[in-house]
């Protein structure tokens, strides 16, 4: 197992268009032949395997409309050692930052720049989780106003490749241009 995990590339920020969901990974796994799929336990949510069933936990808690319940759970796979968690630690953190998004737009801003450190740390990120983070955080700097940092934040989402930046930003030009007369300039200096 550990040469198999070894062998797979360091995240980063590239934008990647294959259509993936967060738990693909985990049935990776368990459609694999030989000494990997022989290892899977029968709970998830012990040993090696940990972090993906407390993932999944958190995940089912969030599609249930718990988010208290599901951030408690990402929190405990956040909490495990570093070595225990290597593939769903920047999922967890992302979740976190999604969960707080209409509440608590500062604390999601806060765990989607965690979420791009811990992918810059090396944690997996197969799902482009970091480069999707400057998005949500773009979207929750629009909502509390912060148009120029916004505008900032979709142009380094553009820059990575994420081609769904560009109607972000126009939609962030948009409401710039709607602001009083000093966003402009705010802007234009930024």
């Amino acid at each position: 197992f550990d040469s198999w995990v070894g062998a797979l590339a360091p995240a980063d920020y590239r934008y990647d268009p294959v259509k993936r969901d967060d738990v693909a990974d985990v049935r990776a796994a368990h459609a694999l032949s030989g000494a990997v799929a022989s290892q899977m336990p029968s709970d998830p949510r012990s040993g090696e395997f940990a972090e993906f069933g407390l993932y999944i936990d958190g995940r089912e808690a969030w599609e249930r409309g718990d988010p208290d319940s599901a951030r408690e759970i990402w929190q405990s796979l956040l909490a495990l050692p570093p070595e225990s968690r290597p593939w769903r630690t920047v999922s967890a953190a992302f979740m976190m930052g999604r969960s707080y998004q209409r509440t608590d737009p500062a604390e999601a801003m806060r765990w989607f720049r965690h979420a791009r450190a811990l992918a810059a740390e090396g944690y997996a990120d197969g799902l482009g989780l970091a480069n999707a983070s400057l998005g949500w955080e773009a979207r929750a700097e629009l909502d509390t106003g912060g148009v120029v940092r916004a505008i900032a934040l979709y142009m380094e989402q553009y820059v990575a490749g994420d081609p769904t930046a560009y109607a972000s930003l126009n939609i962030a030009a948009w409401k710039a241009a709607s602001r009083p007369e000093g966003t402009l300039g705010e802007c234009a200096r930024d």
